[in-house]
């Protein structure tokens, strides 16, 4: 959401399993975010302390508004990481021997997702999607896979006559996993049969449309729908 932020970060001294201890934590800060978009921001405690090397701790991070703004927290200079939260989060961590002060950055993510691109993944030599095809949806950011379904992600059959079919049975939408660019959700493929035999119709007009309602992992929609209609081939 592009308004102004608020949210609280607490350190806590944590047991092994990053369960903060304590009655209270060590240093806490209110931040006030003024801005839009994606922000990138140092945190000033009001009571800064020196991090014990081997020790364990957690980083607390609370949105209080808007409360669907989403954060990604960076501990900077702790050397820890990157936790990634929706909301309220916490994050684990153990100081090193260089680096023990409390310093690090916290994003409020704020900037809506757009859809980069739909594409057939099988394409003949007349360069028409082949009737066997999936579709494979492209977003700018890494998305929240709750919101990456056959409800928000859809295929349509479109008639001579204007009107249009969505293509139910069978239909499957998942999230492409990347390893090696570190994503779960920045790819989705529409399988419109599943695993049966059945293929698109020959010489037909289809459309994959997105929805607002699918968000990216800091629960930002997109700011509006997307479609792409794609002309099936005879093979």
């Amino acid at each position: 959401m592009n308004k102004a932020s608020t949210y609280s970060v607490e350190i806590w001294n944590a047991d092994l399993f990053g369960i903060p201890t304590g009655t209270a934590p060590l240093a806490s800060t209110v931040v006030n975010n003024p801005g839009y978009g994606y922000y990138f921001e140092y945190p000033v405690f009001s009571s800064p302390a020196r991090l014990q090397a081997g020790n364990n701790y957690t980083m607390v991070v609370t949105v209080v508004d808007p409360p669907n703004n989403g954060v990604v927290v960076s501990p900077g200079n702790i050397c820890a990481g990157t936790f990634s939260f929706n909301q309220t989060g916490t994050g684990a961590f153990t100081a090193d021997t260089s680096s023990r002060d409390l310093n690090f950055a916290v994003f409020i993510d704020s900037k809506p997702p757009v859809v980069n691109s739909v594409k057939a993944t099988s394409i003949s030599r007349s360069g028409a999607p082949r009737r066997s095809t999936n579709f494979r949806v492209a977003f700018s950011d890494d998305m929240k896979p709750s919101t990456i379904s056959t409800s928000t992600i859809r295929l349509f059959r479109l008639h001579s006559n204007g009107s249009k079919t969505q293509v139910r049975s069978g239909t499957t939408v998942s999230c492409v996993p990347d390893a090696t660019a570190g994503t779960q959700c920045k790819t989705a493929l529409l399988n419109p049969f599943g695993g049966s035999a059945t293929k698109l119709a020959a010489q037909t007009t289809y459309r994959v449309v997105v929805s607002r309602d699918t968000q990216d992992r800091a629960s930002n929609s997109l700011k509006k729908s997307f479609s792409k209609t794609f002309k099936v081939g005879t093979a």
